[in-house]
C-alpha cells in the first residue's frame, strides 16, 4: 500500500528460476550471469559497484597467477551458509592449492 515498507532479502536475489536456469547453482559461466542484481538496480544501484568489481577482478587476477590446482580441501557439510534473512554468506570455504 501507499507509504508501506518493503524488506529486500538479498539471500533470495539471483535465484529466480524464471530468470536463471538452475538458480540455486553457483555458475559464473551461465549465459546471463550479468543479469544478476548483486549491486541493486535503477535508483538503488550501489555507488561503489565499479570499485567492488575492480577489487574482485584485481584480487582474482593476482591470486590465480600465484596458485594452481585450487579445490575444496574437504567436502562441504550440510549447513554451508550462516542463517540470515539478509545475506546468503558461506560459513566457510576450505580450499587447498599448490603455490606456483
Amino acid at each position: 500500500p501507499k507509504d508501506g515498507l518493503i524488506f529486500m532479502a538479498y539471500g533470495a536475489a539471483n535465484r529466480d528460476e524464471d530468470k536463471f536456469e538452475d538458480g540455486e547453482t553457483f555458475d559464473v559461466s551461465r549465459k546471463n550471469a550479468g543479469a544478476q542484481i548483486a549491486f541493486g538496480m535503477s535508483d538503488h544501484f550501489c555507488p561503489g559497484a565499479m570499485l567492488a568489481r575492480q577489487e574482485l577482478h584485481s584480487t582474482f587476477d593476482i591470486l590465480l597467477r600465484r596458485v594452481d590446482d585450487i579445490q575444496l580441501a574437504r567436502p562441504l557439510g550440510e549447513h554451508t551458509h550462516d542463517p540470515s534473512i539478509i545475506l546468503h554468506q558461506l560459513r566457510e570455504l576450505p580450499i587447498k592449492f599448490t603455490k606456483r
